[in-house]
């Protein structure tokens, strides 16, 4: 079975390491390759599936054990808490209770959150401790390696 993905990463910078060789494409270029192919080439950031391929390997991927999202906050409202200085001085009190609190990262560790999203292995590493004993809902990124190793009681997506 085949699939379409695109490559959508950085203009300046088309070689990139796949299939045990230096591989050039084009931004906007798409390419048709095995499913298991397209998979690993989404996985690496750079590729976006066309909405059949998406289909399929949402169908081959999404299992009981990862139901999927969708719906999961229709009709709510979501704050969505980023990183950086302003954390410092920001009320979380003022939006407490009032929607779907994401929280980004290490900004988690700052508020009460509903939920937190995490893409790299750093964060992984550095919040081992905090990841374990963490309420809410955890989005990993495939790339995070989180799915390696999980020690939580909180329910989990990659």
């Amino acid at each position: 079975m085949t699939g379409k993905v695109q490559y959508v990463g950085r203009t300046d910078w088309n070689d990139i390491w796949y299939d045990g060789k230096m591989m050039n494409f084009v931004v906007g270029q798409w390419a048709e390759l095995s499913l298991e192919e397209c998979a690993n080439l989404i996985r690496s950031g750079k590729f976006v599936p066309d909405e059949q391929t998406f289909e399929k390997l949402k169908a081959m991927y999404c299992t009981g054990k990862y139901t999927p999202v969708e719906g999961m906050l229709e009709g709510k409202d979501c704050y969505i808490i980023g990183s950086g200085s302003s954390l410092k001085e920001f009320d979380f009190e003022k939006i407490k209770d009032n929607g779907f609190i994401l929280a980004v990262n290490h900004s988690a560790k700052y508020c009460e959150s509903d939920a937190v999203i995490f893409l790299d292995e750093q964060f992984v590493n550095t919040s081992k401790e905090f990841l374990q004993n963490y309420k809410g809902i955890i989005f990993a990124g495939w790339h995070s390696g989180y799915h390696r190793n999980i020690n939580t009681s909180a329910k989990v997506y990659h």
